[in-house]
């Protein structure tokens, strides 16, 4: 029998969204790939390749038509307290404070004790907007508020982090300053990133592995892996030729 503790497991998965009287759409098909603990993913494709749909299969939120996820030895069929996902529109709410949005996911779980509230103050204090705590979002920046979804993930221990183009929105320095700020988080916590975003020269900073997906319907088309356990200066030559890589790679699979 497989054993697959402590790693995220993709087993032949294909999905496929059906509505009544409506064309099925197959988003994915036969995708098997295995995300060990702590290390990086960056999954990136054409538009509509089904990026989206993996992370949301990976998280729980939706079940594959065919093939398994397994975590911890089992098949996912619900959402798992282990694995967070963190979306492109931040999920804050604007009548809470910066504190209250981020320890929001620990109170749904259980009554907040004071072992809570400082623990959240102290990541915080490493996000940098432990000023900000009692601020509401409308009074924060795009990367404040981006700073505190980070807070609120991570307030939840996670062991892996699931994120869908996190800081698409924002200004090229604050997506680098977040870039940076994400990898030196992964390095703290140890938590195991999968990282979709379409931006080549993200792909290559933040993952020491990505997976290339093909057009609609996505399949695995190229997986590159252990690229720099540390992670690559953005002014190295190795990160150029790795950006090089994958843009090739992409023009043989489809435009993002």
């Amino acid at each position: 029998m497989l054993q697959f503790e402590q790693s995220l497991q993709v087993e032949n998965i294909t999905h496929i969204y059906t509505s009544p009287g409506k064309e099925s759409t197959t988003a994915l098909v036969n995708i098997t790939l295995s995300f060990p603990r702590t290390d990086r993913w960056t999954i990136i494709g054409p538009s509509g390749c089904g990026k989206t749909s993996l992370l949301l299969l990976l998280a729980g939120l939706l079940f594959p038509s065919s093939g398994r996820i397994h975590f911890n030895n089992r098949i996912i069929r619900s959402p798992q307290p282990e694995i967070s996902l963190l979306l492109q529109d931040y999920g804050l709410f604007p009548w809470k404070t910066v504190l209250d949005n981020a320890l929001f996911g620990l109170a749904l779980k259980r009554t907040i004790k004071l072992a809570d509230i400082n623990r959240v103050l102290a990541i915080l204090e490493l996000l940098g907007i432990r000023e900000q705590q009692h601020k509401h979002t409308h009074e924060l920046s795009g990367g404040q508020r981006q700073r505190v979804a980070l807070a609120r993930t991570l307030a939840l221990e996670p062991k892996y982090l699931l994120m869908d183009e996190p800081f698409s929105a924002l200004d090229a320095l604050t997506r680098e300053q977040l870039q940076d700020l994400l990898l030196n988080l992964w390095k703290i916590f140890h938590f195991t990133i999968i990282f979709v975003t379409h931006n080549i020269e993200e792909a290559v900073f933040m993952g020491n592995n990505i997976i290339i997906l093909s057009p609609a319907p996505g399949r695995v088309a190229h997986t590159i892996t252990n690229i720099s356990p540390g992670g690559l200066a953005r002014n190295s030559a190795e990160f150029h030729e790795r950006c090089t890589e994958v843009r090739s790679l992409l023009e043989g699979s489809g435009k993002i």
